[in-house]
């Protein structure tokens, strides 16, 4: 009897199976695979996607509510932002690395993956090495070799060699508090720069000091202040100079004189018939006296109007043959025409019905000199041994207030609400300014330093404002310091050589804006032309582009005033050749993954 026996063959394991039992022995077996295996892992890059989405919209937030250089500096070039995505980076190296040794189907992947690596790196690069700026070029000057960023930072002269070292500072961006002080090495000194507070409305304030040099003119310092005005004005005056005389904004001038005029105005006499419904007809000498008239429609009212814009209104009834001091004039109205109508050389009136009503009026006062300005005037009491002063203010020569005015007192100008108060009178004075930060108002963002040396001790603090430069003063010797845009320098020089605004023809709007540049570095000559949406290139040539070693100048500002005149803005970015290769290498990936990968059986 035979007996039956069953063989069984055993299928050959897939390429995938035996790939993925490669993968976990290798992982179970050694420790540097499994912490490649967790910084490669899925949860880790939710999370880091998370949190960078998060910092993200947060940025978005901030340079919609508040600006671009806060959203910069805590978030995009924040330490931690960068670690996050080195983190990143790491994390999506460590995930090719899992799939290792690669098969065809990992292609895309890995590519995908390593394209998103470049491109990150890219950014870095040209965060930390490239920058943005502008440069402000004229045909009648030299060449420029210098640009100037949107990046703040001080720059600090040493006190040993001369040398000026620059660091990047934005008070805005962190801020300096009694609580947050922010400290800064003065290179060949033991002293430190303390920066203890900031603000964003500093401005110049003048300031009156005493002058040692003999002849120095006296100098005073007027505050006026009203109601419409947010803080008082402060304007300083010097006797015999360009600072002797204010125009106020065109509401009044004001003048420091050697001593005061007398005001004698001339008196005119004008006749004027008004009309309700024609133009006046006026008769007088040469001048008038600035006073404005207006009859209503029915006859019965007219309006005066002063040469400071102040009005009454008047009847005509009750003024009929009689006369009205207004101001510094007298106003007669010597006749009255409900119908008014000229007969044989003479004024009738055809009816007592008011169709064509019209006045009779003299005006007898000063002539009015052609502003509407009132006039302050200032000058050294004489009579006074107490070094005061005296004032008096006129309106179209006619003197209408004046007194006495020592240190410390105000008075009423009758311009509107405005008061003029004397903070400061020196005999032999300088003007000098200072700046403070204000209440209300615009102003500058600046920050206030002090210095402060080894053993705690500090020197007076001052306050620090973009553009100039400021020194700070310690028992143990001194040091300057500017704050504002960091310069960047440029490794060439560049010149305008000409530049024109075509029109569209028949109008005044530009259609393009040309720039004809020269470059010149180290022997080498270049000239470019940069236009609207097509900037000029330095070095220029395939192999700068696409290294992203090249200088890129575009188009920004125009001065429609000057046409010798324009701004361009400068982009350098080292990080461009990555950016390229890292974008492309995310396209091809993505293409691959799609379109070429083998499809599964």
């Amino acid at each position: 009897m035979k007996s039956a026996c069953t063989t069984t063959s055993e299928s050959p394991l897939s390429a995938d199976t035996l790939h993925h039992r490669l993968v976990e022995e290798r992982r179970n077996q050694s420790t540097l695979w499994q912490i490649v295996h967790v910084l490669g892992s899925l949860k880790l890059a939710i999370l880091l996607l998370a949190i960078l989405a998060i910092a993200c919209a947060i940025a978005t937030f901030t340079e919609a509510n508040f600006n671009t250089k806060i959203a910069q500096a805590t978030i995009y070039k924040a330490p931690w932002f960068i670690f996050w995505l080195a983190l990143l980076c790491v994390n999506l190296f460590s995930v090719t690395l899992t799939r290792w040794p690669w098969q065809r189907k990992h292609l895309g992947f890995v590519i995908t993956h390593y394209g998103i690596i470049t491109l990150l790196i890219g950014a870095l690069i040209g965060s930390a090495w490239g920058f943005e700026g502008n440069v402000i070029l004229r045909t009648d000057t030299g060449p420029a070799s210098r640009v100037i960023t949107n990046r703040n930072a001080i720059q600090v002269e040493s006190p040993l060699d001369g040398r000026v070292y620059r660091r990047a500072f934005d008070p805005e961006v962190t801020p300096p508090s009694p609580n947050h002080l922010r400290h800064f090495s003065v290179p060949g000194s033991p002293l430190t720069i303390v920066a203890d507070t900031m603000s964003t409305k500093l401005r110049n304030e003048p300031e009156l000091i005493a002058s040692a040099i003999p002849g120095a003119p006296p100098g005073i310092l007027l505050e006026l202040s009203s109601s419409v005005s947010p803080e008082p004005i402060r304007i300083p005056f010097l006797l015999n100079s360009e600072n002797a005389q204010n125009g106020f904004f065109g509401l009044a001038r004001i003048r420091l004189l050697p001593q005061l005029p007398e005001r004698h105005p001339r008196i005119i006499s004008e006749t004027r018939i008004v009309f309700s419904h024609h133009p006046p007809v006026i008769q007088a000498p040469k001048g008038n006296t600035g006073y404005l008239i207006e009859l209503n429609p029915e006859g019965t009212l007219f309006t005066l109007t002063d040469p400071a814009h102040k009005s009454q209104t008047l009847q005509v009834s009750q003024l009929l043959g009689h006369s009205v001091r207004i101001g510094s004039a007298t106003l007669y109205l010597d006749a009255f025409w409900p119908d008014f109508e000229m007969r044989a050389g003479r004024p009738i009136s055809l009816s007592s019905l008011p169709r064509n009503p019209a006045i009779l009026v003299r005006m007898v006062g000063p002539a009015h000199d052609g502003t509407q300005n009132p006039l302050l005037e200032i000058a050294p009491n004489h009579t006074d041994s107490q070094n005061s002063l005296q004032y008096q203010l006129s309106r179209g020569g006619v003197v209408y207030a004046s007194g006495k005015l020592a240190k410390g007192s105000s008075f009423a100008t009758d311009w509107a609400d405005w008061k003029a108060k004397l903070l400061d009178f020196l005999p032999s004075a300088s003007l000098t300014s200072r700046l403070s930060p204000s209440l209300h108002g615009l102003g500058v963002t600046g920050f206030r330093a002090f210095l402060q040396s080894p053993d705690g001790t500090c020197g007076p603090p001052e306050w620090v404002g973009p553009g100039a430069v400021t020194t700070l003063f310690h028992r143990d010797g001194f040091v300057r310091l500017t704050y504002g845009f960091e310069i960047q320098p440029l490794p060439f020089s560049i010149r305008l050589n000409h530049f024109e605004v075509p029109r569209y023809e028949g109008t005044n709007t530009p259609s393009n804006y040309i720039s004809t540049l020269s470059f010149q570095n180290a022997g080498t000559h270049k000239e470019s032309i940069a236009k609207m949406n097509q900037p000029a290139s330095f070095p220029g040539g395939w192999w700068a582009i696409i290294t992203g070693l090249n200088y890129k100048f575009s188009q920004a500002q125009w001065n429609p005033a000057d046409l010798r005149e324009t701004t361009l803005q400068v982009l350098y970015d080292p990080g461009w050749f990555f950016k390229w290769v890292g974008s492309l290498g995310i396209c091809a990936g993505i293409a691959i993954m799609f379109y070429f990968t083998p499809k599964r059986s």
